[in-house]
């Protein structure tokens, strides 16, 4: 069970293991696994599902990134703004949804996860 009381993923490993660098996270196994699932289903249009996994790790950057763009492609600036904070990823608030996601999905998928 997450802390905020959110049930853990189907599946996830209790000991899975995060590690901090420069203020970042790299996640490590099925966390990552669920992150480019996100990525996926928010580039095939299913905004819900994508939502639904990234708020089980938002304390993961890359998470909360990809939280940001959704709450962009949902119209909530605001929130939008909130996660791109938490992801430290400000710089990101103007970019086309679907370019961004393509990035964060390229990032999860080479040695650029950070």
């Amino acid at each position: 069970m997450h802390p905020n009381g959110i049930p853990s993923p189907a599946g996830a490993c209790p000991d899975l293991q995060l590690r901090r660098f420069g203020g970042k996270t790299t996640a490590m196994g099925p966390l990552k696994d669920d992150l480019i699932e996100a990525v996926e289903l928010a580039l095939a249009g299913d905004w819900d599902a994508a939502h639904q996994l990234v708020q089980h790790h938002e304390d993961d950057a890359t998470a909360a990134w990809i939280h940001a763009v959704l709450h962009k492609i949902e119209g909530d600036l605001g929130n939008a703004r909130y996660w791109y904070r938490r992801a430290d990823r400000l710089d990101h608030v103007a970019d086309e949804p679907r370019a961004e996601l393509a990035t964060i999905r390229v990032e999860l998928t080479t040695d650029g996860h950070r």
